[in-house]
């Protein structure tokens, strides 16, 4: 999952660096917030300090019958609601004023994300793809704990928590969580 995993994380870090400047240019109105992203498709939040959605009930192997709990199916990027909010922003500032580059490029770019992004799980592989860019990873689950491993042999693991019906992945060591809407 190298080269997809680290083009994701790009572009869940560069997003959030952009909503800094989305708050319009008419000088009165509010800084956009600061922009901790709760999902992006690499970043995770270390286990001791994961958020309140990662002491949600663990991952279990499933059949693909979508329930929580059941990583099997097809899966694409969400937005945490602060993330969701701040695309709100971006988009009413480019409404506001059609030449504000920042929010065009906000916009843009996240919705690129959300639309080209996504990860489909079967029995034994996952296959994360970026428009015309797939990787295919091997993966085993042994309660809550993924470990995929790319074709160069690289293993990482991670742990699969849920938020309703969203797949949240942390990753230790990383800061942020990746969050994953089925299809």
């Amino acid at each position: 999952m190298s080269s997809i995993r680290t083009m994701l994380i790009a572009l869940a870090l560069a997003a959030p660096l952009t909503l800094v400047g989305c708050g319009g240019d008419d000088g009165g109105g509010e800084p956009a917030a600061d922009a901790g992203h709760d999902a992006a498709p690499a970043a995770a939040a270390p286990a001791d300090a994961a958020p309140a959605e990662a002491e949600a009930a663990p991952a279990e192997g499933g059949t693909g019958g979508g329930e929580a709990g059941d990583i099997k199916g097809t899966w694409g990027i969400s937005m945490s609601a602060e993330e969701q909010a701040q695309l709100d922003a971006a988009k009413a500032a480019l409404e506001a004023n059609p030449e504000d580059q920042m929010s065009k490029a906000m916009v843009e770019m996240m919705t690129a994300m959300l639309e080209s992004m996504s990860l489909t799980i079967t029995d034994d592989t996952m296959t994360m793809a970026m428009g015309e860019n797939t990787e295919d990873v091997k993966y085993t689950m042994e309660g809550d704990a993924i470990t995929s491993t790319d074709a160069e042999g690289k293993s990482e693991t991670l742990t699969v928590s849920w938020d309703g019906d969203t797949m949240v992945w942390n990753k230790e060591g990383e800061e942020k969580a990746m969050r994953w809407n089925r299809k």
